[in-house]
């Protein structure tokens, strides 16, 4: 596979197949020399970076060639590091406030959170601070869910005393009651 800029457009040439799907074969000069004849969709332009792979070499002068993937992405499309930067925050903005779901936490606290997600997705080291802070909150998330449960079951318990029957109306005998 070759990746190289598009230096020279000489020549165009559109063809559609039977079933409709339009083709333009192109003969272009690369700035790494190679002189190649390809069929793209889209007209390809000055400057535009081409992967590649030669097909058939030496029998013109232009060699054929056909589209190639860089890294197995699809579509030849080499993507920017803004665009992969925008994806890497928005992925831990929206698990930090997952993460975070229920903590009330601040708009700080969830923009810290998912500063420390992007760093781990970029696989920087996490400093010893922050994992303890991370490990802290799981920590008193878990204290909040037992405490909350604790006093669910204390008003269960009120609830209970307070609908206990009264001692002058237990009895053990059907017999014996009032009515």
């Amino acid at each position: 596979m070759k990746t190289s800029k598009i230096k020279e457009v000489v020549n165009m040439n559109p063809w559609t197949s039977n079933t409709g799907k339009k083709i333009i074969y192109h003969s272009l000069v690369m700035e790494n020399g190679d002189k190649i004849n390809i069929g793209k969709m889209k007209e390809q332009q000055v400057g535009w970076e081409l992967s590649y792979e030669i097909t058939e070499q030496g029998q013109q002068e232009y060699n054929k060639a056909k589209a190639v993937s860089p890294n197995n992405f699809g579509g030849g499309f080499k993507g920017d590091d803004k665009k992969q930067k925008f994806i890497t925050k928005s992925l831990s903005l929206k698990c930090a406030v997952e993460y975070l779901k229920g903590a009330e936490a601040s708009l700080q606290e969830i923009f810290e959170t998912a500063e420390h997600m992007i760093l781990w997705l970029n696989k920087e080291e996490v400093n010893k601070a922050v994992s303890e802070e991370l490990n802290g909150r799981v920590k008193m998330d878990r204290q909040d869910q037992i405490n909350a449960s604790n006093a669910e079951v204390h008003n269960t318990q009120k609830l209970v005393e307070r609908f206990e029957p009264d001692a002058e109306y237990v009895t053990s005998d059907k017999n014996d009651l009032p009515f």
